[in-house]
């Protein structure tokens, strides 16, 4: 029988799961290597982060709201609809980046 030395024994530390960085609740790490969004979010996860942008929206959070809209059009475009992005939810966003820009937090043009 071998005897483990204590630190061969600790188990490596779990990467972040899919939905806690596209949440901003942790970030990335450098040993995370493979995402795959319809293997990594579970359809719970989608719905919870479908019902957090819900709420930005009912709370007129338009950065929040945007930056998840974003990440979650870009990692599911086939299931943008499900969004049911709007022409208000687009002038609350482009109102937030122009109130950032009048306070001199950058961004970009918005036509």
């Amino acid at each position: 029988m071998r005897l483990s030395r204590p630190h061969e024994s600790q188990p490596s530390p779990r990467p972040p799961r899919a939905v806690d960085v596209l949440l901003g609740i942790e970030d990335e790490t450098d040993d995370w290597i493979e995402f795959d969004p319809e293997r990594d979010i579970s359809k719970k996860s989608w719905e919870g982060m479908k019902g957090r942008l819900e709420e930005y929206r009912r709370d007129g959070n338009w950065k929040d709201f945007g930056d998840i809209a974003m990440r979650l059009s870009l990692l599911f475009p086939d299931r943008e609809s499900e969004l049911n992005l709007n022409d208000k939810d687009f002038e609350g966003m482009k109102g937030r980046l122009e109130e950032d820009r009048r306070n001199g937090a950058g961004g970009t043009s918005v036509t």
